[in-house]
């Protein structure tokens, strides 16, 4: 083998040494990442993914079984404490600080950016996600997105109600648009704001003539 293609192939060698830690690097992600889901772990347990133990639950089968055993507000108790002290500053930006963001912003706003939303709903879904974000605490990504998500749907179905039971007592509601209570409407036929002309029938005697009738 020529001199030159023996040190292309010894340099080609030691890149591939410089790298053996990349393919190990991402099975271990790809590893955690199915952890957060589904609760499995490979030989070794966490350790071997290069994951702490941690009070709160690394997984969303394992926040499952934290609620039924501690019960809901404390499983989110022990996320967020180590959301807030053991993650890094990208992780508390992603999961934290965005659903702060969007929480802060729907409650300034007047009206919710979609029209087809309420902005109760809209607070609800942006407050849901926090939570989640916090009780993620130190779940892989793909299981902290899904616990924000889900807790997002959460929030978003409390604010929808919210938002039932405040139009049903705001008569500017739209859902009575002939006025908040039927007793306080004059419209009879419920369908316009005036009287419904009617048949009147009027007796002989009341009319002083016989068979007379309007």
């Amino acid at each position: 083998m020529p001199r030159m293609e023996e040190r292309q192939l010894l340099a080609f060698q030691d890149e591939l040494q410089k790298l053996g830690g990349v393919p190990g690097a991402l099975a271990r992600f790809g590893q955690r990442q199915v952890h957060s889901l589904t609760g499995w772990a490979p030989k070794g347990g966490l350790e071997a993914m290069r994951m702490a133990p941690s009070e709160a639950a690394t997984s969303l089968p394992g926040f499952v079984r934290s609620v039924g055993q501690k019960g809901l507000l404390p499983s989110i108790a022990a996320g967020a404490k180590n959301q807030l002290s053991g993650s890094n500053l990208a992780e508390k930006a992603l999961m934290v600080g965005l659903p702060a963001a969007g929480l802060a912003s729907a409650i300034k706003n007047p009206a919710s950016p979609n029209p087809n939303v309420s902005k109760e709903e809209n607070i609800g879904r942006q407050a849901g996600g926090l939570v989640g974000g916090l009780a993620a605490g130190p779940m892989p990504f793909a299981g902290s997105v899904l616990m924000g998500e889900a807790f997002g749907q959460a929030g978003a179905l409390a604010g929808r109600g919210v938002h039932k039971v405040r139009s049903l007592l705001n008569p500017q509601n739209g859902l009575h648009p002939h006025g908040p209570f039927a007793s306080q409407s004059t419209d009879l036929t419920g369908e316009s704001g005036q009287a419904a002309p009617s048949e009147k029938i009027v007796t002989d005697r009341a009319a002083g003539t016989h068979g007379s009738t309007l």
